[in-house]
Protein backbone atom coordinates (compact mmCIF):
# COMPACT_ATOMS: atom_id res chain seq x y z
CA UNK A 1 0.00 0.00 0.00
CA UNK A 2 0.98 3.26 -0.54
CA UNK A 3 1.37 5.31 2.95
CA UNK A 4 0.73 9.26 3.53
CA UNK A 5 3.28 10.56 5.80
CA UNK A 6 2.34 13.00 8.07
CA UNK A 7 4.82 15.21 10.19
CA UNK A 8 4.11 18.87 12.77
CA UNK A 9 5.50 21.11 9.82
CA UNK A 10 5.03 19.76 6.67
CA UNK A 11 8.15 20.99 4.06
CA UNK A 12 6.09 20.75 1.07
CA UNK A 13 9.33 19.28 -1.03
CA UNK A 14 11.65 22.11 0.45
CA UNK A 15 13.14 20.54 3.42
CA UNK A 16 16.94 20.82 2.30
CA UNK A 17 16.33 24.72 1.79
CA UNK A 18 14.83 25.03 5.22
CA UNK A 19 18.53 24.79 6.49
CA UNK A 20 20.96 25.44 3.76
CA UNK A 21 23.55 27.16 5.55
CA UNK A 22 24.47 23.86 7.48
CA UNK A 23 24.69 21.92 4.22
CA UNK A 24 28.18 20.22 3.02
CA UNK A 25 27.66 20.33 -0.17
CA UNK A 26 30.51 18.11 -1.66
CA UNK A 27 29.81 15.55 0.88
CA UNK A 28 26.03 15.81 -0.45
CA UNK A 29 27.48 15.62 -4.12
CA UNK A 30 29.23 12.48 -3.36
CA UNK A 31 26.23 10.75 -1.97
CA UNK A 32 25.51 10.51 -6.05
CA UNK A 33 27.91 7.97 -6.65
CA UNK A 34 26.69 5.34 -3.73
CA UNK A 35 23.45 5.45 -5.10
CA UNK A 36 24.63 3.14 -7.21
CA UNK A 37 22.00 1.98 -10.27
CA UNK A 38 20.87 5.45 -10.44
CA UNK A 39 23.98 6.82 -10.76
CA UNK A 40 25.03 4.49 -13.62
CA UNK A 41 21.77 4.04 -15.35
CA UNK A 42 21.86 8.34 -15.76
CA UNK A 43 25.43 8.11 -16.95
CA UNK A 44 24.63 5.63 -19.48
CA UNK A 45 21.10 7.12 -20.48
CA UNK A 46 21.59 10.53 -20.64
CA UNK A 47 23.86 11.43 -23.62
CA UNK A 48 26.22 14.62 -24.37
CA UNK A 49 25.56 15.41 -28.23
CA UNK A 50 25.37 18.83 -29.48
CA UNK A 51 21.76 20.04 -28.63
CA UNK A 52 21.27 17.30 -26.05
CA UNK A 53 19.98 18.54 -22.41
CA UNK A 54 19.07 17.57 -19.57
CA UNK A 55 17.01 19.05 -16.66
CA UNK A 56 16.99 17.90 -12.54
CA UNK A 57 13.31 18.63 -11.74
CA UNK A 58 12.91 19.69 -8.18
CA UNK A 59 16.68 20.23 -7.93
CA UNK A 60 16.64 21.17 -4.18
CA UNK A 61 20.43 22.58 -3.66
CA UNK A 62 21.38 20.50 -6.62
CA UNK A 63 23.27 17.46 -5.78
CA UNK A 64 22.57 15.97 -8.78
CA UNK A 65 22.50 18.82 -11.33
CA UNK A 66 26.00 19.63 -9.91
CA UNK A 67 27.51 16.28 -10.41
CA UNK A 68 26.34 15.83 -13.69
CA UNK A 69 27.09 19.00 -15.02
CA UNK A 70 30.77 17.99 -13.83
CA UNK A 71 30.33 14.80 -15.40
CA UNK A 72 30.08 16.92 -18.47
CA UNK A 73 26.79 16.89 -19.36
CA UNK A 74 24.62 20.17 -20.50
CA UNK A 75 22.17 20.07 -17.43
CA UNK A 76 19.83 22.86 -15.91
CA UNK A 77 18.46 22.19 -12.28
CA UNK A 78 14.99 24.16 -11.46
CA UNK A 79 13.32 24.31 -8.15
CA UNK A 80 10.49 26.19 -6.68
CA UNK A 81 12.64 27.48 -4.01
CA UNK A 82 14.03 30.87 -4.67
CA UNK A 83 16.44 30.60 -1.75
CA UNK A 84 17.89 27.26 -2.54
CA UNK A 85 18.80 28.22 -6.31
CA UNK A 86 20.05 31.53 -5.19
CA UNK A 87 22.77 29.85 -2.68
CA UNK A 88 22.91 27.53 -5.40
CA UNK A 89 23.91 29.78 -8.05
CA UNK A 90 26.33 32.11 -5.45
CA UNK A 91 28.07 28.75 -4.65
CA UNK A 92 28.47 26.98 -8.23
CA UNK A 93 28.09 29.68 -10.90
CA UNK A 94 29.31 27.47 -13.20
CA UNK A 95 25.60 25.36 -12.87
CA UNK A 96 22.40 26.13 -14.42
CA UNK A 97 19.61 26.33 -12.03
CA UNK A 98 16.42 28.39 -12.31
CA UNK A 99 13.45 28.71 -10.13
CA UNK A 100 10.25 27.15 -11.55
CA UNK A 101 7.11 25.18 -10.98
CA UNK A 102 7.20 21.85 -11.66
CA UNK A 103 3.72 22.10 -12.48
CA UNK A 104 4.08 25.06 -14.88
CA UNK A 105 7.78 24.27 -16.27
CA UNK A 106 9.36 27.33 -18.70
CA UNK A 107 10.38 24.77 -21.51
CA UNK A 108 8.18 23.94 -24.64
CA UNK A 109 7.54 20.78 -26.14
CA UNK A 110 10.08 17.94 -26.06
CA UNK A 111 13.07 20.22 -24.97
CA UNK A 112 14.64 17.74 -23.17
CA UNK A 113 17.30 14.68 -24.12
CA UNK A 114 17.02 13.08 -20.38
CA UNK A 115 15.61 14.51 -17.08
CA UNK A 116 16.20 13.25 -13.14
CA UNK A 117 13.95 14.13 -10.78
CA UNK A 118 14.78 12.55 -7.39
CA UNK A 119 12.17 12.82 -4.30
CA UNK A 120 9.82 15.32 -5.35
CA UNK A 121 6.30 14.43 -6.71
CA UNK A 122 5.54 12.49 -3.73
CA UNK A 123 5.00 16.13 -1.96
CA UNK A 124 2.02 16.91 -3.87
CA UNK A 125 -0.89 15.64 -1.69
CA UNK A 126 -3.37 16.16 -5.00
CA UNK A 127 -1.04 13.23 -6.52
CA UNK A 128 1.79 13.10 -8.63
CA UNK A 129 0.49 13.43 -11.99
CA UNK A 130 0.25 17.16 -12.82
CA UNK A 131 4.22 17.26 -12.64
CA UNK A 132 4.39 13.74 -14.24
CA UNK A 133 2.63 15.32 -17.25
CA UNK A 134 4.62 18.33 -17.38
CA UNK A 135 7.84 16.30 -17.11
CA UNK A 136 6.20 14.19 -20.01
CA UNK A 137 5.41 17.10 -22.23
CA UNK A 138 9.24 19.15 -22.65
CA UNK A 139 10.73 15.03 -22.82
CA UNK A 140 11.45 14.60 -26.12
CA UNK A 141 9.75 11.85 -27.91
CA UNK A 142 13.49 9.62 -27.43
CA UNK A 143 13.95 11.24 -24.14
CA UNK A 144 14.81 9.39 -20.86
CA UNK A 145 13.02 10.55 -17.43
CA UNK A 146 14.57 8.86 -14.30
CA UNK A 147 12.36 9.74 -11.85
CA UNK A 148 12.69 8.48 -7.63
CA UNK A 149 10.26 8.44 -5.01
CA UNK A 150 10.25 6.75 -1.75
CA UNK A 151 9.12 3.11 -1.17
CA UNK A 152 6.94 1.47 0.98
CA UNK A 153 9.37 -1.62 2.12
CA UNK A 154 8.74 -4.38 4.37
CA UNK A 155 10.78 -2.64 6.98
CA UNK A 156 8.40 0.62 6.73
CA UNK A 157 5.66 -1.71 6.51
CA UNK A 158 6.05 -3.80 9.44
CA UNK A 159 7.81 -1.26 11.92
CA UNK A 160 7.76 2.45 11.12
CA UNK A 161 4.06 2.65 9.38
CA UNK A 162 2.91 1.49 13.29
CA UNK A 163 5.51 3.68 15.10
CA UNK A 164 3.72 6.34 13.16
CA UNK A 165 0.38 5.87 14.66
CA UNK A 166 1.33 5.41 17.98
CA UNK A 167 2.93 9.28 17.32
CA UNK A 168 -0.03 9.99 15.30
CA UNK A 169 -2.05 9.04 18.14
CA UNK A 170 -0.31 10.30 20.94
CA UNK A 171 -0.08 14.15 19.19
CA UNK A 172 -3.73 13.29 18.49
CA UNK A 173 -4.05 13.36 22.25
CA UNK A 174 -1.68 16.45 22.73
CA UNK A 175 -4.22 18.14 20.30
CA UNK A 176 -1.23 18.68 17.82
CA UNK A 177 -2.81 18.51 13.97
CA UNK A 178 -0.17 16.89 11.98
CA UNK A 179 0.32 17.95 7.86
CA UNK A 180 0.95 15.86 5.25
CA UNK A 181 4.51 15.65 3.90
CA UNK A 182 4.88 12.68 1.20
CA UNK A 183 3.56 9.81 -0.02
CA UNK A 184 5.70 7.01 0.70
CA UNK A 185 4.68 4.44 -2.49
CA UNK A 186 3.90 0.61 -3.60
CA UNK A 187 5.85 -0.50 -5.98
CA UNK A 188 2.48 -1.59 -8.30
CA UNK A 189 0.70 2.55 -7.28
CA UNK A 190 3.90 4.15 -8.63
CA UNK A 191 4.35 2.54 -11.75
CA UNK A 192 0.72 2.90 -12.45
CA UNK A 193 1.16 6.43 -11.66
CA UNK A 194 3.81 6.72 -14.48
CA UNK A 195 1.55 4.60 -16.76
CA UNK A 196 -1.17 7.03 -16.59
CA UNK A 197 1.02 9.63 -16.86
CA UNK A 198 1.79 8.46 -20.36
CA UNK A 199 5.15 7.04 -19.37
CA UNK A 200 6.52 3.13 -20.55
CA UNK A 201 8.53 2.11 -17.88
CA UNK A 202 11.70 -0.07 -19.31
CA UNK A 203 13.65 -0.47 -16.03
CA UNK A 204 12.62 -0.03 -12.25
CA UNK A 205 15.84 -0.33 -9.44
CA UNK A 206 15.43 0.13 -5.92
CA UNK A 207 17.53 3.64 -3.87
CA UNK A 208 19.99 3.08 -1.51
CA UNK A 209 23.11 3.63 -0.68
CA UNK A 210 25.42 1.11 -1.14
CA UNK A 211 27.98 1.79 1.40
CA UNK A 212 27.78 -0.57 4.66
CA UNK A 213 28.28 2.23 6.89
CA UNK A 214 25.39 4.74 5.77
CA UNK A 215 21.76 4.32 5.50
CA UNK A 216 18.99 6.70 4.05
CA UNK A 217 15.86 4.47 5.80
CA UNK A 218 17.40 3.79 8.89
CA UNK A 219 19.26 7.43 9.53
CA UNK A 220 16.03 9.09 8.78
CA UNK A 221 13.02 6.82 9.65
CA UNK A 222 14.52 5.74 13.55
CA UNK A 223 16.35 8.69 14.65
CA UNK A 224 19.05 7.72 16.96
CA UNK A 225 18.99 4.88 17.34
CA UNK A 226 21.07 3.86 14.24
CA UNK A 227 23.04 7.22 13.80
CA UNK A 228 26.60 7.58 14.14
CA UNK A 229 26.69 11.29 15.24
CA UNK A 230 30.84 10.76 15.97
CA UNK A 231 31.44 10.14 12.75
CA UNK A 232 30.80 13.66 11.33
CA UNK A 233 29.44 11.54 8.18
CA UNK A 234 25.85 12.27 6.75
CA UNK A 235 23.48 9.35 6.84
CA UNK A 236 26.18 7.68 8.87
CA UNK A 237 24.84 4.66 10.92
CA UNK A 238 26.36 3.09 14.38
CA UNK A 239 27.87 -0.33 14.72
CA UNK A 240 23.89 -1.78 15.26
CA UNK A 241 22.51 -0.02 12.31
CA UNK A 242 25.17 -1.25 10.12
CA UNK A 243 24.46 -5.20 11.67
CA UNK A 244 21.14 -4.61 10.87
CA UNK A 245 21.62 -3.02 7.35
CA UNK A 246 23.83 -6.33 6.56
CA UNK A 247 21.03 -8.12 7.95
CA UNK A 248 18.43 -6.99 5.52
CA UNK A 249 20.47 -6.92 2.49
CA UNK A 250 20.89 -10.69 2.94
CA UNK A 251 17.30 -11.00 2.41
CA UNK A 252 17.04 -8.02 -0.26
CA UNK A 253 17.56 -4.83 -0.90
CA UNK A 254 14.35 -3.97 -1.38
CA UNK A 255 12.86 -4.95 2.25
CA UNK A 256 14.73 -1.89 3.38
CA UNK A 257 15.19 0.44 0.60
CA UNK A 258 14.63 4.18 0.99
CA UNK A 259 13.47 4.81 -2.65
CA UNK A 260 12.50 3.08 -6.03
CA UNK A 261 13.91 4.36 -8.84
CA UNK A 262 11.81 4.50 -13.01
CA UNK A 263 13.68 4.58 -16.03
CA UNK A 264 10.73 6.17 -18.06
CA UNK A 265 10.62 6.67 -21.69
CA UNK A 266 7.06 8.06 -23.45
CA UNK A 267 4.56 5.74 -24.73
Amino acid sequence: MTYPLKIREATQGQGEQLFFEEIDYEARIGLCKVEQQTHDWALELFTKNDGDRQLEAGCGLGRWVIYLTRAGFDITGVDIAGEGIEELNRRFPDVKADVADLKALPYPDGHFQGMISNGVVEHFEEGPQVPLREMHRVLRDDGVLLCIVPYECALRTLVHRPLCAIRYWLRSLQGITLQFEEYRYSKAHYLSELDKAGFRIERIGWVELDDPSLSYTLYVDYGTLFQDPKRGQIFGINAFGRFVKALLNAISPWSHCEGIVAVCRKK
